[in-house]
């Protein structure tokens, strides 16, 4: 594909590392890293592979998914002994099928981390009011925390835009993350499934991908 070079100039590409999730353990793979010192050392090997970004998970004890802001503060300490400021490290509020609405919001609120992710639908539930979403929102952009809203759909898309045409999300460090294939039959991606969310999107904020499954690297070439 032949790309003008001011193109390339305007879109500067980042690559982000998530080396854990909320779901594999030892018994999935031995090298995936489930305490602080070993994403300590796997924060070490991204930076040195290139990547500029980890979005991390911490565990329990039994290698399940934990949402806690010590064990987040621990996890990252251990990460900036290893890497300094060279890797932006972004942690998530994943809900994991464990974790409700609100413990989310509390969590962010209490590490107040400097990148977090969030999953739109997660937070924006019946049992969290508006104008409370809208409360937690505005703090999150008050206190520029790089906040990544985690998209699965084009009715995630609509929904997002809506809530900023809405003014319920106020000018802040936001991004966007398309998950292609997610609810796919085996959660497997093919690069087609950009397409939706393309379209329904107005391209206002930065937006990045992720995918699943033996097309992963076809998506995010595409």
């Amino acid at each position: 594909m032949n790309i003008p070079r001011p193109a390339l100039a305007e879109s500067p590409v980042i690559v982000t590392v998530a080396p854990n999730g909320a779901y594999k353990k030892a018994a999935d793979h031995p090298a995936v890293p489930l305490t602080a010192e070993a994403l300590a050392q796997e924060a070490r090997a991204c930076l040195d592979a290139g990547a500029a970004m980890m979005h991390m998970h911490v565990r329990k004890p039994d290698g399940s998914h934990l949402l806690d802001a010590q064990a987040y503060r621990d996890a990252l300490a251990a990460v900036r002994r290893a890497v300094g400021d060279e890797l932006l490290v972004q942690v998530t509020s994943e809900a994991a099928g464990v974790y409700k609405a609100a413990e989310q919001m509390a969590l962010v609120r209490e590490l107040q981390p400097e990148a977090v992710s969030i999953g739109l639908r997660e937070i924006a539930v019946p049992e969290i009011p508006e104008d409370e979403l809208a409360a937690f929102l505005a703090w999150v952009a008050e206190r520029r925390i790089m906040t990544q809203i985690i998209l699965y759909d084009e009715g995630d898309v609509r929904r997002w835009l809506s809530l900023r045409a809405r003014g319920l999300v106020p000018p802040g460090a936001w991004s966007v993350l398309f998950v292609l294939g997610r609810y796919s039959v085996g959660q497997t991606s093919s690069a087609y499934d950009l397409l939706p969310f393309l379209a329904a999107y107005d391209h206002s904020l930065p937006w990045a991908v992720c995918a699943f499954g033996a097309q992963e690297n076809a998506c995010v070439t595409t």
